[in-house]
């Protein structure tokens, strides 16, 4: 054999490394490469080199070459060369990881399913006020006549009730003051309610009416605080000790405080059970946890999901007060699931994402081999300590409020997400509140009210084809414009009919808010970094529980009988949501198909800047065709363009020159 055949013979079965599927090298009409011919010969004149890294970006997981090519070797030329991309970072974020254990499999979906139910105790314990509280109509209370009821019993009932009860002009019992022999008219200070729907409620178990009816709202503003400072404590503490421990805790209390309840002596002891309350509600939300367990194609599936069981508790709750008709009967039940709930949760892992941020890596690595191990998938041992590598350089369990306090980007995304939620569910409240003033059964009204949460719901998946602000923005909007409608519906329509057009309105506006809601609640967790998710999330609920206590302050007066202000407050919520809007599409990042940030830093960078070699490590590293999603680029794009990106990635590595046939065929 010739010196030249032993310098470059290749084995027969050599293949090359690149990619020929787009090749015409080996076409019918080409015999192919010669296993004796110089596979790697001179470029001819005029012809570019190959790039030294081609090989390498056509295989990401080869190992660096390290040699040195400074003797007897000339490096590339600039003026023939084009530039090539940064070299490939040799670590995994934790999003990585589902492209070997599975998005979206077996695991997750059973973990899902154990989830699920405490969504029925955040709906239970937020919507049950409208029947606890309700206020029904009344009268005073015959004096001398302890069986007295409001229904009328026979005809003496009802002449006593004429002789002793004025009529008001719209033909109403006076509920404040009744004529007495001798005395005249004169305020009372007892009263009977009618119990057509209920047949006691806790206005009606203390006498709340009148002069004291304040003390209802205080209730209600009570336990709204409540959720104000537990979202905050609650998020800290899981982003401190984890999100199972402090979501089984606040289970366990939801269920001791919600039975206690029916036991209080005095108004006073329930409005500090009612503060307990809302405290816990807002500490057993599971989106969290559940958004941690699926890879980035798959959140907002899940995020939807975990709102099923907010679109069909509300129906359920329905049912249960026109079963129940007893306050202290409907808290019982509202409190009972809790302890089932905290049976399930205990076959719920912790989350592994905050796992390996707090530095607990032989726990989260057993999570995540059984994961891949039920999913029917296999994880390398490499993997995972890749993705450890990666979740050790960006910090343990200690919470970075120095970092935090440093990040302007971060707190401007908080700010202007907690002022939305703030808006979002003023107008949610405020709406419900109002349900007591709308004519007809208020348990018929509450369930037809709340089944607009499933068009909603499904209105709600169009993130996946249009990403999250565009959904958002137009519904908003929509939903705003709705509302500022019923204003001119109140001043231009005859009052015959604008009560029923007001109704039909603030229905709409309610399918708007429920679906720009479960956006909203997945657009901040996305957001927010894994190492203070639960902490930022509590801060929005802390805004947002603002709302719901300015709520039944300001709904006073909506579907009114002149509707004299009422159309003035729709006007209101109108306008916070299209401020809602407009906040969002302003200040807010497109995060569909993106990465989790788990750092403070990946968070300020979000949706503004994402290496090209970050996007063809992600595009060849997927294993499933839904895991291959595009990666945002330097600066915030439609999500159209994002889509886009598929095909860019695959140009930016077809763009390096491709050995040509004539030097494969000599």
């Amino acid at each position: 054999m010739s010196e030249h055949e032993t310098k470059t013979a290749k084995p027969p079965d050599a293949t090359p490394a690149f990619d020929d599927s787009d090749s015409d090298v080996y076409s019918d009409a080409s015999p192919g490469p010669n296993p004796d011919q110089d596979l790697d010969p001179e470029p001819s004149p005029g012809e570019k080199p190959i790039p030294a890294d081609y090989y390498k970006v056509q295989n990401p997981d080869a190992p660096p070459d390290h040699g040195d090519h400074s003797a007897g070797e000339e490096g590339p030329d600039p003026d023939l060369d084009p530039p090539l991309p940064p070299p490939v970072a040799w670590s995994r974020s934790f999003d990585d990881v589902f492209s070997f254990v599975g998005g979206l499999g077996r695991y997750q979906l059973r973990v899902l399913f154990l989830l699920w139910p405490a969504g029925l105790l955040i709906v239970l314990s937020l919507d049950n006020i409208v029947f606890l509280e309700l206020t029904p109509k009344h009268r005073c209370r015959l004096p001398g006549l302890p069986n007295d009821t409001y229904a009328i019993q026979g005809p003496w009932h009802e002449a006593l009730v004429k002789k002793t009860i004025p009529v008001t002009s719209s033909g109403e019992y006076d509920s404040c003051n009744m004529n007495l022999e001798g005395d005249g008219v004169v305020a009372c200070n007892n009263w009977v309610y009618d119990e057509a729907f209920f047949t006691q409620t806790y206005t009606t178990r203390f006498n709340l009416v009148r002069a004291q009816d304040y003390i209802v709202s205080l209730t209600t503003m009570t336990f709204f605080l409540g959720a104000f400072c537990g979202s905050i404590l609650s998020g800290y503490l899981a982003d401190r000790f984890g999100r199972k421990p402090v979501l089984m805790a606040n289970i366990l209390i939801f269920g001791i405080v919600g039975f206690t309840s029916v036991f209080i002596p005095s108004w006073e002891w329930y409005i500090g059970i009612r503060f307990i309350l809302g405290a816990v509600t807002m500490g057993t939300v599971p989106e969290t946890l559940a958004l941690e367990l699926v890879s980035p194609a798959k959140r907002m599936l899940v995020g939807s999901l975990m709102h099923v069981f907010f679109i069909f508790g509300g129906p359920l709750l329905a049912g249960l007060a026109a079963i129940t008709r007893n306050w202290q009967y409907l808290e019982i039940v509202c409190a009972a699931p809790a302890f089932l709930i905290l049976w399930l949760f205990c076959y719920i892992p912790e989350s592994p994402r905050w796992l390996l941020t707090a530095g607990r890596r032989q726990e989260a690595d057993r999570i995540l081999r059984h994961m891949a191990r039920v999913n029917s998938r296999a994880v390398s041992e490499k993997i995972l300590e890749e993705v450890e590598a990666s979740a050790e350089t960006k910090g343990g369990g200690a919470f970075p409020w120095k970092e935090m306090r440093q990040s302007p980007k971060l707190l401007q995304y908080l700010a202007v997400i907690g002022v939305i939620w703030l808006l979002l569910n003023l107008v949610h409240y405020g709406l419900i509140f109002n349900l007591v003033n709308i004519p007809g059964n208020i348990f018929l009204n509450f369930f037809l009210y709340t089944l607009l949460d499933i068009p909603g719901f499904a209105m709600a998946f169009t993130v996946n084809l249009y990403g999250r602000e565009t959904p958002f923005v137009g519904l908003t909007l929509v939903g705003g414009m709705v509302l500022l409608t019923c204003v001119f519906v109140d001043l231009f329509v005859p009052s015959n009919i604008s009560m029923y057009l007001i109704i039909g309105l603030s229905s709409g506006a309610r399918l708007s808010v429920s679906a720009a809601y479960t956006i909203i609640a997945l657009w901040s967790e996305e957001i927010f970094p894994t190492v203070i998710r639960n902490f930022c999330m509590g801060l929005v609920s802390f805004a947002a529980s603002i709302g719901a206590m300015a709520a039944p302050f300001i709904s006073r007066g909506v579907f009114s009988k002149a509707l004299a202000n009422g159309s003035m407050v729709l006007g209101l919520y109108g306008t916070g949501m299209i401020v809602a809007g407009i906040l969002a599409t302003l200040f807010l990042p497109e995060t569909a198909y993106r990465k989790l940030p788990d750092t403070i830093k990946e968070a300020e960078n979000f949706g503004l800047y994402s290496s090209p070699a970050e996007n063809d490590e992600k595009m060849l590293d997927a294993e499933d065709e839904d895991e291959k999603q595009p990666v945002v680029p330097r600066r915030k794009r439609s999500f159209i363009e994002m889509k886009e990106s598929n095909t860019k990635n695959y140009n930016t590595i077809a763009s390096y020159p491709q050995p040509s046939a004539k030097n494969l065929d000599g």
